[in-house]
């Protein structure tokens, strides 16, 4: 074989790579800007808190961004390329809830950049704002019509769309002045929540059959609402403890010793891409931990709330080492 035709034969392998990743890349892979976007909340909240440097929050939003950009890239791609694969991600029972963390991740870049372009951050958090709302209910519709919500993957992912969206929603909007917007948010996170997680802890604690080991990671997301609820909750009603502030950390409380329980079992899992399902729940339950010590005025709170973030910034980092060598290993990608 000539130098020109092993040149063109590794150009083919390498654009049927590229090609691949672009049309495979699953929905919970969006999980990855979602829980790097959430760290670079928690270091904006510590720098709101403390005197820390500006750039690492900037950084984090910036990785985050890159991330974001990407997936975005291989959705497009889908939509002109194989729309057939699209539109099977956005059926999927297991995996169509994780669509909506890319216009919540959208959303949530939008906040920050409103430090450095208020008009330009605004503008797109309408957009996404929008397109949560309307992606929320399009899978809610979705999954009535086809009944997926009593098929074996019916999985803690589903808090995702309604929940996380309709809280985060609001707590965005309360950022940008729309109050009354950001209480319609919480208004859609908190009904759906009630109406969503009693059928799925049901399920999670009394199904004959498990979750697959893929799935297994998405029970993280229910500490998600509560802890997401509460700091919506301080952004539209203020950082000043109350009794359903009170109601809403009690319970994260309860998630939180869920989460410990099942240590054992996650420990058991070879690391794959669904790993990043743990990120921004627990970012989310490391800020409220935040705001809660910064404004009960706690002995030694900032030390405290020190070791939160490097606590979280420690273990959303080494999901992000992982992730990188099991891409370099070809590990990550299902497949």
């Amino acid at each position: 074989m000539s130098s020109v035709d092993r040149m063109q034969t590794t150009l083919t392998k390498d654009t049927n790579n590229w090609y691949r990743w672009l049309l495979t890349v699953p929905p919970n892979f969006y999980a990855i800007a979602f829980g790097l976007v959430g760290l670079a909340r928690d270091w904006q909240l510590a720098i709101s808190f403390y005197p820390l440097p500006a750039l690492i929050s900037t950084a984090l939003y910036l990785a985050a961004t890159i991330v974001f950009l990407f997936l975005c890239l291989t959705v497009f791609a889908k939509l002109i390329l194989q729309p057939g694969i699209l539109l099977a991600n956005l059926t999927d029972p297991g995996q169509s809830p994780f669509n909506s963390l890319l216009p919540i991740t959208g959303m949530l870049l939008a906040v920050g950049l409103q430090s450095y372009n208020d008009q330009a951050a605004f503008l797109l958090f309408l957009f996404f704002f929008a397109c949560t709302i309307l992606l929320g209910g399009w899978l809610i519709a979705q999954w009535i019509v086809s009944g997926n919500l009593n098929t074996e993957k019916f999985n803690s992912g589903y808090l995702l769309p309604t929940v996380a969206g309709g809280f985060l929603c609001g707590d965005s909007a309360a950022r940008f002045g729309l109050v009354p917007l950001g209480w319609a948010g919480f208004g859609i996170g908190i009904i759906s929540w009630f109406m969503l997680d009693s059928n799925l802890l049901r399920r999670l604690s009394s199904s004959r059959t498990s979750l697959p080991s893929n799935l297994l990671p998405t029970i993280a997301i229910e500490l998600a609402p509560s802890v997401v609820g509460g700091n919506a909750y301080f952004r539209l009603a203020g950082n000043a403890p109350n009794i359903f502030a009170s109601m809403l950390a009690g319970y994260a409380l309860i998630m939180i010793l869920l989460q410990i329980r099942l240590l054992p079992r996650y420990a058991k899992l070879s690391f794959h891409s669904s790993f990043w399902a743990f990120t921004f729940p627990w970012a989310a339950a490391m800020s409220d931990a935040m705001i809660w010590i910064h404004m009960t005025h706690l002995p030694s709170g900032s030390v405290l709330n020190s070791i939160l973030l490097a606590a979280i910034t420690l273990f959303i980092g080494s999901i992000g080492v992982r992730s990188v060598i099991a891409i370099m290993q070809g590990t990550f990608l299902p497949a």
